[in-house]
């Protein structure tokens, strides 16, 4: 068992390292830069991902029958205040448009980013025993950009369109959205550099758009000073759960 859990943790690792969600180890390649959570996704880390990812619904086990009936009207009390502080001005949040129940393996969902605007989707954050991590698998037909230009950027947040949540792996830019984010709720050596969500059950968002890099673009960019295109972006999402080895 020993053996099987170090292979796995080797295999995390890799993935990490492959979608650039970690690290503070510069790449050799001068397109994937490692401590700014920056990278190419020329690609796409989940087709080597354990072939053991859950692709359905999950639900809590039956001995905590009662908790989950709290949880669930905890969950009802929480969807109520989606998107309540979101500025219209600068992101599309609709509480209708969200990814609730957050354990879940889905299809590919397509998206398409506007009017130099933010997307944002809300969800209650949750949590069973046996979950180990999951990850948005991102794909998109758009043509790879210079990190030079207004670049994919995605980030967990506790507002909509909000400053990006504590921890690592808690935000990326990519010049193609193209790779995995990963995402756990439980501790561990082979968890290191996954984006930590912290309590639950709470409202957290996760936030999509196009803008410059700090560290690249030719001028001042910044939070207040992104720098965006008008330029339409399309990129598809699908969500995955993976769960302890048994």
């Amino acid at each position: 068992m020993a053996l099987f859990l170090q292979k796995k943790t080797v295999t995390i690792l890799s993935l990490l390292f492959m979608t650039a969600c970690t690290g503070s180890e510069k790449s050799t390649d001068t397109h994937e830069v490692k401590d700014t959570g920056f990278t190419d996704n020329t690609n796409d880390s989940a087709t080597t991902a354990d072939s053991a990812i859950a692709n359905e619904d999950t639900a809590e086990t039956s001995e905590d029958t009662n908790s989950n009936e709290e949880t669930e009207d905890t969950v009802e009390d929480i969807a109520q205040e989606y998107c309540a502080d979101n500025n219209p001005e600068l992101a599309d949040c609709d509480p209708n448009v969200n990814y609730d129940p957050w354990i879940a393996g889905t299809g590919e969902v397509h998206y398409w980013i506007r009017e130099q605007k933010t997307l944002v989707f809300p969800f209650t954050t949750a949590d069973v025993p046996d979950l180990w991590y999951g990850y948005l698998q991102l794909t998109s037909p758009e043509v790879a950009v210079d990190r030079t230009e207004d670049i994919f950027h995605g980030w967990f947040s506790e507002t909509p369109n909000g400053p990006v949540i504590e921890g690592e792996g808690c935000e990326w830019y990519t010049t193609s959205a193209e790779g995995s984010i990963y995402w756990t709720f439980k501790e561990g050596d082979e968890l290191i550099g996954i984006c930590h969500l912290g309590a639950y059950p709470r409202t957290m968002y996760v936030n999509f758009e196009t803008r410059c890099h700090p560290d690249y673009f030719d001028g001042l960019c910044d939070d207040e000073n992104k720098n965006k295109s008008d330029r339409v972006y399309q990129f598809d999402v699908s969500r995955r759960v993976k769960y302890y080895p048994e």
